[in-house]
């Protein structure tokens, strides 16, 4: 269940961020066609728009990394949890079944051998 939600929403967020990015760039095109401002201011303002989308988009993916990395642990340390849980009852079960055995055979070495 949570791997296909995982799975659609990385599909989503990655048809998100491409269609960001292609509406960015379509957006710078059409300003250097259409601006009124010289060339070199021009080329100026595109460059820090793309700086600024570049950073946005580490800062987003930094994001999406941390949260799944916290999310893997998080399943980790479920997981390492129930496998000691696990542990602690089988080594119980276990201790309880010696104990058992053990007085079971004190039992029938007392039948076999009453004096001793």
């Amino acid at each position: 269940m949570f791997s296909f939600y995982n799975k659609y929403k990385q599909e989503n967020q990655k048809k998100v961020l491409t269609s960001a990015v292609l509406g960015i760039i379509a957006g710078a095109v059409t300003a250097l066609f259409i601006s009124p401002m010289r060339g070199s201011q021009a080329r100026k303002m595109v460059t820090d728009k793309a700086k600024k989308v570049a950073q946005d988009m580490e800062d987003k993916f930094s994001y999406t990394a941390g949260a799944v990395g916290t999310g893997i642990k998080d399943i980790s340390n479920n997981i390492r949890d129930k496998a000691e849980e696990v542990k602690s009852t089988a080594v119980r079960d276990i201790n309880k079944g010696r104990s058992k055995t053990a007085d079971g055979l004190s039992d029938a070495s007392d039948k076999i051998n009453p004096h001793t």
